[in-house]
């Protein structure tokens, strides 16, 4: 399990980019996980070196962070992305 660098656990830091390689992160929220649709659930795979497994992209505007977009990869085990999910969280809603 990796560590998140200092840069990511600053309490005056703002994230503003976020992207990981070869592990998910062990705090993935539910809503990131891999659907279960019978035509992929056979070929999903957690083989991931070399390959971006998530995400995280602030969302701004003018006055700085809105919120963040995230996004989660899945492979199948010839290294072929076979799903992707995504998910906003918006602080202000707009």
């Amino acid at each position: 399990m990796s560590v998140a660098p200092d840069l990511y656990t600053m309490a005056d830091a703002t994230l503003i980019y976020r992207h990981m390689y070869d592990e998910y992160p062990a705090d993935l929220r539910k809503e990131l996980d891999f659907a279960n649709l019978p035509a992929l659930t056979e070929a999903e795979d957690e083989r991931t070196v070399g390959l971006p497994v998530y995400e995280k992209l602030a969302v701004l505007n003018e006055n700085g962070v809105d919120g963040y977009r995230e996004r989660v990869f899945y492979y199948d085990s010839k290294g072929r992305a076979i799903q992707r999910v995504e998910d906003a969280e918006r602080r202000n809603g707009r």
